[in-house]
Order: C-alpha cells, then structure tokens, then sequence
C-alpha cells in the first residue's frame, strides 16, 4: 500500500481532485450520511484496510483520505447501497478448447460510467507477498479490492456487478474483497468455490473464476444466497449483468427485456454456443476472442453500430467499456486493452507472468499484440 501511494501520489491526488469535481461525488456523500465509511472500515478484511492505510500514508494528501480509499474498497457494497439504479456494465466469456482452436481462454470487459481518470491510468499491480501467492491486478489508481486479477497459480477472478432484490447486506463481506485475498490465497475454482460457501454475502454480484487446470464457473451472488454455473459440455460460460441461473433468478431484481444486460448475453449465445446464429465456436482463438468484444450488433434491434460509439448501443462493444482484458490462465499470460474509447478497438498488449512476477524479461507472448 506506502508503495502504491508513493509511487502514484500525483496520479492519486489528480483521481481525488477529479472526483471531488464529477457528478458521482455524491455517493460519497450519501454513503457517509448513511454510516457506509464507518461500517467499510469496521467490517473490511484486514489485509484491505491495511493497504488503504499503506496508500494514505504514501499519498499524505487531504485528496486522498482513509475514508475515500475504504468505500472504493468495499465498493460493491458501498455503491449497490447508496444507488443500485446506476449504470454499469460488464461482461466475461470462458472458452474451452471444445470450442476454440486448442486454448483455454477467459476474457473480462469492465464498463461503467464515462470515467476519465481509469481511461486515463490503466494500471498493472504487480504483488509479490512473502507469504502467500503473486499475483497481478488489473486496475487503476487507488483500486484495493480488484475487479480483474489473475495469480502464479493461474487463477484469474474478475466481478460483474448485478442487480439485486433486496438492499445489500450492510453486516454482509464483500466480494470484491474476497477477491483480494483469494488471489494471494487460492490455485483453483474448487477452492474459490469454498470460500463463497462459507462468506455471508454482502451484495449481489457475478464472480467468473477460472484456473490452469482448464475449470470454469460463473457464481452468482446475492445476500440470500448464491448459485454456480459451469462451464458447458461444449466449453463455453458467459455472464454480463443480470442472474439467469434458477436457484438464483428470483433474488435478482429483474432488468427490462431490452436491457444492455441481455442485449450483450443474448449476442454472446448468438456468437458462442454451437447452435448461435452467429456462432463461431470451435474457431476461436485469441484474436477470434478479442473480436467478440470488438462486436457491435445488437441482437434484439438488429442494429449494427459504429465501432466509434461508445456508449448507447447496448451491444458487447458499444457500452461504455473502460477495461478490457484477455487471460490465457494455463499459459500463465494475460492481454490488456487501453488508451482512449472505445477501448476495446485498441491493441491488446500481452505480458507474461514469467516476466512480471519472475523478472523474466525475456519472457514475451507470442503474439506480443493483438492489433
């Protein structure tokens, strides 16, 4: 955490400034009318508040508070309590070799809001503990809990945020924070499987995990229970931002039938089951991937956008998209999308862990980019 404040101080105090001037800086507001940043620090994983602690301490600025750096930290519950109508967007495909060209592939698209500041720091967050696993997160400055991660182990975790039927659980843990500990603690899907059985759930949100030994699931979160998804007999799981499993469905508050959410699910079943409409399963492979969240059709208006659009079209490409990333969780490599929106019309740049976590600087994917 001192070297994350350090080391991003200016990039920090610019976030906390941004913040303080945009249109979101009343969540923060709202969530200390509520308790929200007394209850984030009482209630969060140690090993979370000390990285906040670590981060205040190195930035040493009133832009970048204790208080500020929890609620983003406990932020799945912290946002899901003060206004679960707010936009967002994510979504995540696994593709199994059964349909592929002979790769185990996960893939994850962050979309939110028209976020400068995370469009304009992209940032890799190399942890190396002494105790426990390195791992490498996908993230921005001042993000603790992380929405994209993947460990030595070859565990990649990334979150969608849903919508749920009732308020979040405000004596609940968070997932995202979860999600911080198991990259430094778990190798697999069983054991990330585990530890979600175990939590009291604090929100509603989809965890796709996915590990080297080529096992996939989609977990689907609410504070009344929780319900998994696997991987098909065709090798193939998708998720964007509403909960379609039957143990689960009823503690989701249901979206509209043109919501983006099932707009985005539905053109990835038309794209990846076998049967799709426009199915290219058994021919992907790593730019066939990177192409999906490339696609601008919307299948319930059949309307093709232009890959300029940033938001609005409610396709896979044409949603907001700020972070975009390709894991190739047996070959211990990942490829991140960044640069100005539409983010994912950029190159994916590869990097190995071999080389991040190893110092290995010899060790380049191949290919180096996706154009």
């Amino acid at each position: 955490g001192l070297q994350h404040g350090t080391l991003l101080r200016d990039q920090l105090i610019e976030g906390g400034e941004w913040f303080d001037g945009s249109s979101i800086r009343f969540i923060e507001d709202a969530a200390a009318l509520m308790g929200l940043d007394e209850e984030a620090l009482a209630q969060s994983l140690p090993e979370v508040v000390d990285e906040c602690q670590g981060i205040v301490d190195g930035v040493d600025h009133p832009a970048w508070t204790m208080s500020r750096c929890m609620m983003l930290a406990y932020g799945d519950i912290t946002f899901e309590a003060v206004q679960n109508e707010m936009p967002g967007g994510c979504s995540q495909v696994v593709v199994a070799p059964d349909a592929t060209t002979g790769s185990f592939i996960h893939g994850r698209k962050l979309e939110w809001l028209d976020d400068q500041f995370i469009l304009e720091y992209p940032t890799l967050f190399v942890r190396r503990p002494e105790e426990g696993l390195s791992s490498v997160i996908f993230g921005f400055p001042g993000s603790v809990s992380p929405f994209t991660g993947m460990n030595e182990a070859g565990l990649v975790l990334a979150s969608n945020e849903n919508y749920g039927a009732q308020p979040p659980d405000r004596t609940g843990e968070s997932h995202i924070q979860l999600m911080f500990r198991l990259l430094h603690q778990a190798s697999t899907v069983d054991e990330v499987r585990d530890a979600l059985e175990t939590m009291q759930h604090g929100s509603a949100e989809t965890i796709v995990a996915s590990d080297a030994t080529g096992a996939a699931s989609a977990f689907e979160l609410c504070p009344e229970g929780m319900a998994e998804r696997p991987l098909s007999d065709d090798g193939v799981l998708y998720a964007t931002n509403h909960i379609i499993h039957a143990d689960t469905e009823p503690l989701h508050r249901e979206v509209a039938d043109d919501h983006d959410s099932r707009s985005r699910l539905a053109r990835l079943e038309e794209l990846l089951e076998p049967t799709g409409a426009a199915t290219i399963h058994g021919t992907i492979g790593l730019e066939e991937l990177v192409s999906v969240f490339r696609d601008t059709t919307n299948p319930l208006t059949g309307e093709v956008h232009p890959a300029d659009l940033v938001i609005g079209g409610g396709t896979i490409a044409n949603n907001g998209a700020l972070q975009a990333a390709v894991f190739l969780p047996q070959e211990r490599v990942l490829y991140i999308a960044e640069g100005d929106a539409p983010v994912t019309q950029n190159p994916f740049t590869g990097f190995s862990l071999d080389a991040l976590l190893e110092g290995d600087i010899e060790a380049v994917p191949t290919p180096a980019i996706v154009p």
